[in-house]
């Protein structure tokens, strides 16, 4: 028997030829085989069958990728070369190619506002896009056209007929960007009065003008309207008719307004004033503000200038700016078109300015449906007011420039596209501050808790907090707390998650101070909405004198040294606040049997007023020195230096001093020291030296000991200047030691752009001493005026206060002497300010130094830094190398550190983000009852929260993962969801995940450890590790 072969694609198939039947056994043995030869034969037909369908696919799947790739190298070529007419005649044949120039787009995201206008015409001009006839999923994508940058100015270039004018300005002012309006609205003033006796001057109807205004934009305008003050009423934000607006929070508000932090620019931004306005003339000057709550003239308390105002708007990157001021005192503002006024890129601008009946007016010109387009713009509002208010007693100052701006319209503002699309959700939070007690004695402990709570607490005194559910994803209440005359029992930061998985959960921040001196104080709690400042909540507490012994002296275990001697200054005053002592204790760890730290001296009893004519020896002296000869002024400064000494302290201090330390050395020496002890205890002198001739001074205050930092990073330096330094450049060229990272100027110099720098290793300030001619004194960054004010260089650094605290630098100011002396009142403002925001040390000079010594002072410090010495180390040396270059000069004295001198410098190392584990309505200490489920916050972050006290690290400028997970893992307790949780990417840029845990009933122990750990696919990220105390039955 011969076999056959018949080809069957590219194998064969095997047919056996029937043969004579002889024997039937063996024939019905040879068809079975060849029965099951045929059925494996068929299977694997349908196995090649099934291949060639596959291949078959592939090769398909291949050529539909090469088409693609061929359309989008075709359509990406045609957006480069800006050629609109073949694009539009594409799309109109292929309405389906929207998503490829949406991959396009999104994958370059190079694209600025300019090309984006640009696009967005070419798909609407086409005819598969006419008139908005497009499919839901096309109206998606081009949804998300429209949320690309919004940094570059744009114009659209249309026909001039009616229809294509009306869909210029729909575009240009509603579908690239939001519509912020700002309604404020005062009928308090309890200060504001014509004279002392006088009633207070309220008025009883800017709150409800402001209301009607607020709706009316809300109504027709498409406006996202913040009121202020704002109050809660059936439900809704109404403006506060018997609420109280402070002048920090309303210019706090125009800054987030017209100035916001991050990308989130509006396209509009509307301010509406109703209240009282007021003038004040000095020296033939007169300056215009707007009155708040807490006006009070007679305390040069005028409210928010309008001079500032007009600043604001010249900086403002918003496109669309709208002023509508409803009180006396207001054309300031528009003075400065006369400046500007040639600028091609000045913004689109209405202004309207009236004292009286303007709010009425407003309501009726800005109803649409008068309009014959059923629309209201900024030109035709204008003459509207014009018209109305013509016989008014004094004529309304109306002023519009650019392009139309739409205001309000019967039609939707935002296109069928947007619209059709859900509008955000807000969530509205209550936020006050409470104490344990409002009574405490000296030595006392007290509670002070910051309650975050949905809008039904029914708190009268709540701040109210409104945020998009967008915007909350992932983000935080942030909480800094500064309470005069207490120490913190640990940190003096806390932050509360804000996201639309906790909104149902009440929430709480507490710290714990102790009291140190008597009198009211008052506490504030800062609470910025992420990086945002938000508001400032404050109380008041009577603090009680008692006459309690001073607790000794205690430190922290550390890795890092102790200083050889620590000097704790505290201020005793009576019970009028007249005169007061200096209380010491001295504890030293290089000679512990000489100052346990178990003695306490006690100055002779000073006035007030002597102690403020003290402080004002030092310019006194200066004023004397400036022109003698080097050994005249040497011995002015010795003579103030041993007045300070005998009369600071105590006869047995300074026998101690002179006698029991010993002089062959230099010793560390960091003096603890309250907010009144704010004296120039360096220049101290005991006869023979200086008291800085003789140690290595750090100050710090005593009531932030608890949180003294031991070491801070290094690298490049962030460097701010004001307007009057001259070459900031070759400043700045001194800050780069062999090695180090090149400087960080900021943009103009500016300190508030310091913002924008999520990572900190160091920040310089450069400023010379005012000229005497005051037109020279300018603004930048912080206001030069007679006086440093601690209050202004607060406000000027608020927008970098998070990142201060976050990254804790190092912070040293070059104060340059001009043409005088100049004292620069550091220990009361500059330092004080820094350190307290968070910053690991500060360093500066007690008055304006000549260059050269600045020069070599601030060139030696950070070269030492960046070599590995300690801070003491690097000061004491980069002093002496100044003393060298300038032998005459008495200006290396005039330096002076805040901080530890044994701290040390580090080097961040490269991670890969932030591991944070938060839970939510409780602490992490909290016993966890059996039963009760505890969910948990985990976020991987680009930067460290404010409560991080660990080193931080360098993070990689694009902290992304293809699939980030966690992994959870406990023992005794259960976890929902099962592992692994994946990990998404919120807006702030963090990851985010949730977790739940119960412990059972039947659970042993006190305590359950929890680990979790992070990875991207197999790859590992972080780990974490943490400990859930558990209660008992028993407990």
């Amino acid at each position: 028997m011969t076999p056959k072969f018949y080809p069957i694609g590219e194998g064969y198939r095997i047919v056996l030829a029937k043969a004579p039947v002889r024997h039937p056994a063996k024939y019905q043995e040879v068809q079975a085989i060849a029965r099951d030869e045929n059925q494996a034969i068929i299977f694997q037909e349908r196995v090649e069958l099934e291949n060639l369908k596959q291949e078959l696919e592939v090769q398909r799947a291949q050529f539909e990728f090469e088409r693609t790739q061929l359309k989008r190298n075709f359509y990406n070529s045609i957006i480069q070369s800006k050629n609109l007419q073949l694009l539009a005649s594409q799309l109109a044949n292929n309405p389906g190619d929207v998503a490829i120039i949406l991959q396009i787009v999104e994958e370059q995201q190079i694209f600025n506002r300019n090309d984006q206008i640009w696009l967005l015409k070419a798909l609407l001009e086409n005819d598969a896009l006419e008139e908005w006839r497009l499919s839901e999923a096309s109206q998606l994508l081009l949804q998300k056209l429209t949320q690309l940058s919004e940094q570059e100015e744009v114009w659209i270039s249309l026909d001039n007929d009616s229809d294509a004018r009306e869909r210029q300005l729909v575009w240009q002012n509603t579908l690239l960007g939001s519509r912020d309006a700002l309604v404020v609205g005062i009928n308090q003033y309890p200060f504001l009065k014509g004279t002392p006796t006088s009633k207070a001057q309220h008025l009883s109807v800017p709150a409800s003008d402001a209301e009607a205004i607020a709706q009316c934009l809300e109504k027709y305008g498409e406006f996202r309207v913040r009121r202020l003050p704002a109050t809660i009423q059936d439900d809704s934000l109404r403006v506060a008719t018997e609420g109280l607006l402070k002048t920090d929070a309303l210019e706090d508000a125009i800054i987030q307004l017209f100035n916001p932090v991050g990308q989130k620019i509006p396209e509009t931004a509307l301010l509406y004033f109703c209240g009282h306005g007021l003038s004040k003339n000095r020296g033939g000057v007169t300056e215009d503000f707007l009155a708040t709550s807490d006006t009070h003239p007679q305390r040069n308390q005028w409210g928010v200038s309008l001079w500032w105002l007009r600043e604001i708007l010249r900086r403002s990157p918003v496109r669309q700016q709208i002023i509508w001021l409803d009180c006396p005192h207001s054309g300031e503002l528009l003075n400065f078109f006369e400046v500007d006024i040639e600028d091609d890129k000045k913004p689109d601008r209405c202004f309207i300015i009236a004292t009286s009946d303007l709010s009425k007016a407003l309501l009726q010109g800005l109803d649409p449906k008068w309009q014959p387009n059923k629309q209201v713009t900024s030109q035709t509002l204008v003459d509207f007011i014009r018209q109305a208010l013509k016989k008014a007693p004094q004529h309304p100052i109306c002023f519009s420039s650019g392009n139309p701006i739409i205001l309000t319209t019967e039609q939707p503002i935002i296109s069928p596209i947007t619209n059709e699309l859900p509008l955000e959700k807000s969530i509205t939070y209550e936020l006050w501050l409470n104490v344990s007690k409002n009574i405490v004695s000296v030595g006392g402990e007290l509670e002070v808790i910051v309650y975050q709570n949905l809008t039904n607490a029914d708190k009268n005194n709540a701040y109210l907090l409104e945020i998009t559910q967008e915007e909350a994803k992932g983000s935080e209440l942030n909480i800094m707390l500064t309470a005069p005359g207490f120490q913190f029992d640990g940190a003096n930061t806390a932050s509360l998650p804000i996201d639309p998985n906790t909104a149902q959960t009440a929430q709480t921040a507490c710290f714990r101070l102790t009291a140190l001196r008597f009198g009211t104080a008052t506490i504030t709690a800062e609470l910025y909405r992420g990086n945002t400042f938000e508001t400032n909540l404050e109380t008041q507490v009577e603090v009680a004198g008692v006459d309690l012994p001073p607790k000794p002296i205690k430190t922290q275990p550390r890795p890092v040294p102790q200083p050889d001697f620590i000097l704790r200054v505290q201020t005793v005053w009576n019970e009028t606040n007249s005169a007061c002592k200096f209380q010491y204790q001295i504890r030293s760890f290089r000679l512990p049997s000489l100052f346990p730290g178990e003695i306490n001296y006690h100055s002779e009893l000073l006035s007030s007023s002597w102690i403020e004519q003290m402080r004002g020896l030092l310019g006194t002296t200066l004023e004397n020195i400036s022109d003698a000869l080097p050994e005249d002024g040497r011995s002015h400064l010795t003579s103030l230096g041993q007045y300070l000494f005998q009369h600071l302290f105590p006869t047995e201090l300074q026998s101690d001093f002179r006698n029991l330390i010993p002089r062959d050395r230099t010793f560390t020496l960091l003096i603890l020291a309250d907010q009144d002890a704010s004296l120039p205890w360096e220049l101290l002198h005991d006869g023979q030296r200086f008291l800085s001739d003789r140690f290595i001074i750090g100050r710090w205050f005593w009531e932030l000991n608890n949180t003294r930092p031991h070491e801070f990073p290094v690298g490049a330096i962030n460097v701010a200047h004001y307007n009057n330094v001259e070459q900031p450049e070759l400043w700045t060229a001194l800050l780069e030691p062999p090695g180090a990272p090149p400087p960080l100027p900021l943009p103009d110099g500016v300190l508030g752009n310091l913002e924008s720098t999520e990572a900190m290793r160091g920040l310089h300030l450069i400023r010379y001493s005012q000229s005497a001619d005051a037109a020279n004194r300018r603004n930048a960054p912080i206001t030069l005026d007679d006086t440093n004010n601690a209050q202004d260089i607060e406000r000027q650094m608020r927008p970098a206060k998070l990142n201060l605290r976050r990254n804790r630098p190092l912070v040293s100011l070059g104060y340059v002497r001009r043409d005088r002396p100049e004292l620069t009142t550091l220990e009361q403002t500059w330092a004080s300010a820094f350190i307290r925001a968070g910053c690991s040390a500060f360093t500066g000079s007690l008055w304006a130094v000549d260059p050269a010594v600045e020069a070599a002072f601030i060139s030696g410090f950070y070269n030492r830094l960046w070599t590995g010495d300690s801070l003491g180390e690097a000061f004491e040396a980069s002093r002496q190398l100044a003393r060298a270059v300038a032998p005459d000069s008495l200006d290396w004295l005039a330096y002076v550190l805040f901080g530890d001198p044994m701290a040390r410098p580090y080097r961040p190392v490269e991670g890969k983000g932030y591991a944070v584990v938060e839970p939510i309505g409780r602490e992490i200490d909290d016993p966890l009852p059996p039963g009760v489920p505890v969910r948990f916050r985990l976020s991987l972050r680009r930067t460290p929260p404010v409560w991080h006290e660990e080193r931080v690290i360098e993070v990689a400028e694009n902290l992304t993962f293809e699939n980030l997970q966690a992994h959870v893992k406990t023992f005794g307790l259960q976890v929902t969801p099962d592992s692994p949780i994946a990990m998404s990417l919120a807006p702030t840029g963090n990851y985010l995940g949730w977790f739940t845990l119960v412990a059972p009933p039947e659970i042993a122990g006190n305590s359950a450890l929890v680990q979790v750990f992070l990875m991207d696919g197999i790859q590992p990220i972080h780990s974490l590790m943490f400990s859930l105390n558990i209660e008992n039955e028993g407990s």
